[in-house]
């Protein structure tokens, strides 16, 4: 099964007043406008689009090595810890 990727002008086209957006942590496919879908979030918050998303705490970045110790697996996608700390969790 082949995964899609998050189609970001399609939904900017769309303007929906929510969307959900998985994985924040991804790397976008080579020449898609930004390198990582966090920076696609960006985008969208700043058009008006709320958005909401997953990470695991794994791929924050000041937590990367503390649970790479732990678990002996190292995540090279990682989200900037500034990316949740902005984020606002008033889910009304």
């Amino acid at each position: 099964m082949r995964s899609q990727e998050f189609d970001l002008d399609a939904t900017l086209q769309r303007h929906p007043p929510l969307v959900l957006v998985d994985e924040l942590a991804h790397s976008n496919v080579p020449g898609a406008r930004h390198l990582k879908r966090w920076q696609d979030v960006h985008e969208l918050l700043d058009v008006g689009i709320d958005v909401y998303t997953t990470v695991n705490v794994q791929h924050l970045e000041s937590l990367n090595d503390i649970v790479g110790q732990i678990t002996q697996i190292r995540l090279f996608e990682t989200v900037p810890d500034r990316v949740p700390d902005e984020a606002d969790e008033d889910a009304g």
